[in-house]
């Protein structure tokens, strides 16, 4: 069975589904907590301080949707806002997460102090670009060997799917010379359509500006975007980057990812993946990620009695904002220790003022 891991499949299918707990900590929990609405597909605005407050996009530190956290720094923000990760429950085994009481959780937050700020200011990251489509090639030398294959949402026909995979990368001298790359795809017209004929087109790559492609049409523009495209190639000095045209509606999910042995020849449907249908809500636009994304603050459908429930991983971060360093951690996404409510993308954030420099 396979198990579709995006959080945009947790935005969706879990705001239906999920189970939840309506009560709260079988504990005496002196820490502050606020609980944070999420449930709107805006999501929502976190203001830290004494007390934390829900904010608005002018004046914020951490931002919820559904499961996604982001912070207001990097490419999320211009409020420098950054984030370090002071424990880091990744390696933990699911069985692991599932036996962390509320008690050890709240522990660990506790264990979380002054000298937990590491002096080292560049282990606070910043959000940065993550895209619906990445990891697309590697490289060794002049050597770029293409990778990985995609269900992508058309943006060019919106009832329409389409596997898509790059299947050549030729540079054409050293950088930043034009390079040559080859796309190969096959769209069907709707999600529970039959795949058409594969289509191929080799792309010329005019470093530093960016090429789009229509998947319905395989028509391709550079320069301008064009009315209608659903993937844009950039050849840039840090490397290739592939986006989706998420304003129009355009999104993707790696296949690989959930299945590493799938093939492109090997797959039948944009929309199934081993006769397991893909939710159209696990599509993923291009977005951004830092120490949330790579540290994540729950596990996804883990436990055995308690299908499509998030579990939290107690981790704690550390969130800093000028002088300011705040701990904070995420214990709930059911409202569970904050408004008691046992509804979905009421996510629960325990926090605490650490130090103020200077």
């Amino acid at each position: 069975m396979i198990s579709f891991r995006t959080s945009a499949l947790l935005a969706g299918v879990l705001a239906v589904t999920a189970c939840s707990d309506s009560t709260g900590p079988s504990f005496n929990d002196p820490t502050t907590r606020i609980t944070v609405d999420a449930s709107s597909n805006a999501g929502a605005y976190l203001l830290l301080g004494n007390p934390a407050t829900i904010a608005t996009s002018a004046n914020w530190d951490l931002f919820f949707n559904a499961t996604d956290v982001a912070a207001n720094g990097g490419v999320s923000g211009s409020g420098n806002v950054s984030v370090y990760a002071a424990t880091n429950n990744t390696t933990k085994t699911n069985a692991q997460v599932l036996a962390t009481t509320q008690q050890a959780g709240l522990t660990a937050f506790n264990a979380v102090t002054v000298s937990s700020i590491p002096s080292d200011t560049t282990l606070f990251k910043q959000d940065a670009l993550a895209l619906a489509i990445s990891n697309w090639y590697t490289m060794s030398g002049p050597t770029f060997t293409p990778q990985g294959i995609w269900s992508v949402r058309l943006a060019s026909s919106p009832t329409a799917y389409a596997k898509f995979h790059v299947t050549a990368i030729t540079p054409l001298g050293a950088p930043p010379a034009n390079t040559n790359v080859t796309v190969q795809w096959a769209t069907q017209a709707t999600y529970a359509g039959t795949l058409g004929s594969d289509q191929s087109v080799t792309l010329g790559l005019v470093y530093n500006t960016t090429t789009y492609l229509n998947l319905t049409t395989g028509a391709s523009q550079s320069g301008t975007a064009p009315a209608a495209w659903d993937v844009s190639f950039t050849y840039l000095s840090s490397g290739f980057q592939i986006r989706v045209n998420g304003a129009m509606g355009a999104a993707a999910i790696s296949i690989t990812d959930e299945v590493p042995s799938a093939t492109y020849a090997g797959l039948t449907s944009a929309t199934t993946i081993g006769g397991t249908a893909i939710p159209t809500t696990v599509f993923k636009t291009d977005g951004t990620g830092g120490a949330f994304a790579s540290t994540p603050w729950y596990r996804y459908d883990i436990d055995p009695a308690n299908a499509h429930q998030i579990t939290p991983t107690y981790d704690v971060y550390i969130v800093k904002r000028g002088a300011q360093y705040y701990k904070v951690q995420v214990i709930s996404y059911y409202g569970k220790g904050g408004d008691n409510s046992g509804t979905t993308r009421h996510i629960v954030v325990r926090y605490a003022l650490l130090a103020t420099a200077g």
